[in-house]
């Protein structure tokens, strides 16, 4: 019975072990490692910033102080020069991710809309709609699509607000949120091979 006890503490120990191992922890991007007026590309690993055709993706520092975490967010901006923060904003992840969440900011008209497009598997998911319903584009609104795992790339568009939007604090965990990692099922394995082992060498019962 000691025997057999021990090999369950022992494989309980090594799950324990492959839940801790096969979590990876967040990431949060804020953009405020970088200056004022930098194009986004591939400064962050494991994730692409883009636009629409003419126009890029930069930092912009907040004047007035947006409830974002300063000094910076990131708007679209046309490539010859000034701000529209009004066009397609895409992150392209090398792997899928979950837990994803950002913030925007801006907004100046109640009840005007975007879009976010989402993709898993490299392929599109489906799209939601989000309204503007904060009187003062000082604040921060979370976007939260932690529902969606597996997500490689999403795309924000289709900004209705004629001030256009910034956007900022996008956090995630690679991963699926649901597979463990490799190195995880090797945990799991060697667990169920020890605690095997253990129940092949205790002594047997002698008859009566």
């Amino acid at each position: 019975m000691k025997m057999i006890v021990n090999a369950g503490v022992a494989a309980a120990a090594l799950l324990i072990g492959l839940g801790v191992s096969g979590a990876a922890s967040a990431t949060v991007i804020n953009f405020d490692d970088l200056a004022g007026g930098v194009v986004v590309t591939t400064q962050y690993a494991g994730v692409t910033f883009s636009s629409s055709a003419g126009e890029n993706v930069v930092t912009t520092p907040q004047a007035p102080p947006y409830q974002v975490s300063a000094p910076n967010f990131i708007c679209s901006a046309p490539v010859t020069g000034g701000l529209d923060c009004a066009n397609d904003i895409n992150l392209d992840f090398a792997t899928g991710v979950s837990g994803l969440s950002f913030n925007y900011t801006g907004a100046d008209v109640l009840g005007s809309t975007f879009k976010v497009d989402i993709f898993t598997n490299h392929a599109f998911a489906t799209f939601l709609t989000f309204t503007n319903t904060n009187a003062s584009n000082l604040f921060a609104t979370l976007v939260d699509l932690s529902a969606y795992s597996n997500v490689t790339r999403i795309s924000i568009n289709s900004v209705q607000d004629g001030g256009g939007l910034g956007f900022d604090d996008f956090t995630f965990t690679p991963g699926d949120g649901g597979v463990p990692e490799p190195a995880a099922w090797s945990l799991m394995i060697a667990g169920f091979g020890l605690a095997g082992a253990a129940l092949r060498r205790r002594p047997r019962a002698l008859a009566v």
